[in-house]
């Protein structure tokens, strides 16, 4: 039985990539590419919403993979300009002097979905 913390992980997580999905799929509509690529990621992220909806293994690996990649951007984001200064993958702009504060939510509610599904490991087939 799924406890509560999972529940509210699997619906998150499910929302997140459904919207992801479409929005990608609108996105190709609207600019009239129908590159195969591009349709192919987003029907990635409708299969990861109903994998994930459905306790599916896969799903919560690809699941934790993401929220892991989610992590280390926003380890890099923070860290790039001032320790990083020959990559210069963002601009320097006023708005990142704010990005710390801005992603310490984020991390830490990937921080919380990583442990929840981990802590679950076993309610997934």
């Amino acid at each position: 039985m799924p406890t509560v913390g999972l529940k509210v992980v699997i619906v998150i997580l499910a929302l997140l990539y459904t919207g992801v999905g479409i929005v990608t799929l609108v996105e190709l509509h609207k600019r009239g590419d129908h590159l195969t690529a591009w349709t192919l990621v987003a029907g990635l992220w409708l299969f990861l919403a109903v994998g994930i909806w459905r306790l599916s293994r896969i799903a919560r690996t690809a699941s934790v993979t993401f929220l892991w990649l989610v992590v280390l951007g926003a380890i890099v984001l923070v860290l790039q300009p001032g320790y990083f200064p020959q990559m210069n993958i963002v601009p320097q702009l006023k708005s990142l002097q704010r990005a710390p504060e801005m992603l310490v939510g984020l991390v830490g509610l990937s921080l919380i979905a990583m442990w929840i599904l981990s802590k679950n490991r076993d309610e997934f087939r």
